[in-house]
């Protein structure tokens, strides 16, 4: 192999649900991989701050809830979503309060931090 060459390692589904679960577990109260698997697909249990249960496919389709509780796959024909944000969205106004609440602090904080670089980067010019 050409050491030029990218460099591609494979990423795992479960690495990938793992990190994917990291990004949205401050916004819900718990979530978890589920205790099954199937060739291609993932399943995490998740509970909103509303306390609502689901258990929740991970393909290469995206998000779709397929259970109304934990560990469970009986419901069929749940709208797909290409993120877990869309699907949270739909399912807990507490997770879309959070986020919302979250971006607000973060884009305050740049705002501040570009406030200040403009302070420390004037230049008085003398007549």
């Amino acid at each position: 192999m050409c050491p030029l060459s990218p460099c591609f390692l494979p990423v795992s589904l479960s690495a990938y649900i793992k990190q994917t679960i990291s990004e949205f577990a401050p916004h819900v109260m718990a979530v978890a991989m589920s205790n099954f698997s199937e060739e291609g697909r993932l399943y995490f249990n998740l509970t909103t701050k509303e306390g609502h249960q689901f258990t929740v496919e991970q393909s290469s389709q995206g998000f779709q809830v397929v259970g109304y509780s934990l560990n469970a796959k009986d419901v069929v024909g749940q709208p797909i979503y290409e993120t877990p944000a869309a699907l949270l969205n739909t399912v807990s106004l507490e997770y879309t309060r959070a986020f919302a609440s979250q971006l607000i602090y973060k884009l305050e904080a740049l705002a501040e931090d570009q406030f200040i670089l403009s302070l420390t980067s004037c230049r008085l010019v003398s007549e």
